[in-house]
């Protein structure tokens, strides 16, 4: 499992290598304390994974391995 605290929102980047089981990406807002789904931005780079936050407020973003 992965998380990643963005106070302001932006950008969450991972290494591919590191989920290279496949993963599930949720958001959590500390506000609402309520769980989204996430889904990955297009990268630039293939070797990395990237999240952006839904708005500029604070975020947890969250990874988990997928079972297999």
């Amino acid at each position: 499992m992965y998380m990643a605290y963005l106070p302001q929102g932006g950008k969450a980047r991972f290494e591919r290598s590191d989920l290279n089981r496949g993963f599930h990406a949720q958001w959590f807002s500390p506000r609402k304390g309520k769980l989204y789904d996430a889904h990955e931005a297009s990268a630039a780079q293939d070797q990395q994974l990237s999240f952006v936050a839904p708005d500029q407020r604070d975020w947890v973003l969250i990874l988990k391995a997928a079972h297999n």
